[in-house]
């Protein structure tokens, strides 16, 4: 009497996952992004301007220079295209035209943290290889101790998918503290920090 119904809820759960993976499987081939490499460790953006849709501009004729171990902050209010710029760069935001220059290995803090049914340092490492010293670095800068002195297992307590059990500013700061510890050469952080207080905000990027 009671695996049937529990049948039934799978089925239907299993079911839409199978029309979602028919929709996405469907979709025409993304182009390649119009980026090219560059020695320099940097981010230059020449007159470029980018669509989602074809004639309707999101960005239109932009010129962004961001040298070697600078930190930019773009700015704007809501609807300004922020993002947008961030997911140019990124080669998801298709470009119509212009030129973009990009310089070493990329790592990107999401604006909605993203997380896994895993363990919290899983989730931090996402597939890296763990090593100690630079793991309680990031865990320090990230401020994330305290967290996981209130976790019932530390940094080995399971998470539900999506973090349904962390509050917003857990899932904001394991969110960062992996994008840092891809060590990557160029940092993109799309408002990682939103979910956080001033003292948290103010430690992570010390």
């Amino acid at each position: 009497a009671i695996i049937y119904p529990m049948a039934i809820s799978y089925g239907a759960e299993a079911w839409v996952s199978v029309k979602r993976l028919q929709e996405f499987l469907i979709l025409d081939e993304k182009q390649q992004a119009n980026i090219e490499s560059h020695n320099e460790k940097e981010i230059q953006i020449t007159n470029v301007s980018a669509s989602w849709v074809p004639n309707v501009p999101v960005l239109k004729n932009i010129d962004i220079h961001i040298p070697p171990n600078t930190l930019c902050a773009i700015v704007g209010p809501v609807g300004a295209g922020k993002s947008s710029i961030l997911q140019l760069i990124l080669g998801e935001l298709p470009q119509t035209s212009g030129r973009i220059y990009l310089g070493g290995k990329i790592s990107y803090s999401s604006q909605e943290p993203w997380l896994f049914g895993s363990t919290v340092r899983n989730n931090i490492l996402f597939g890296q290889p763990y090593n100690k010293f630079l793991y309680q670095k990031i865990v320090h800068v990230c401020a994330l101790q305290k967290d996981f002195e209130q976790f019932p297992e530390g940094d080995k307590t399971v998470v539900g998918e999506r973090g349904v059990s962390l509050s917003g500013g857990q899932r904001a700061r394991i969110n960062l503290a992996r994008a840092v510890y891809r060590q990557a050469d160029i940092y993109i952080m799309d408002d990682p920090l939103s979910a956080v207080d001033t003292h948290g905000w103010e430690t992570s990027f010390q």
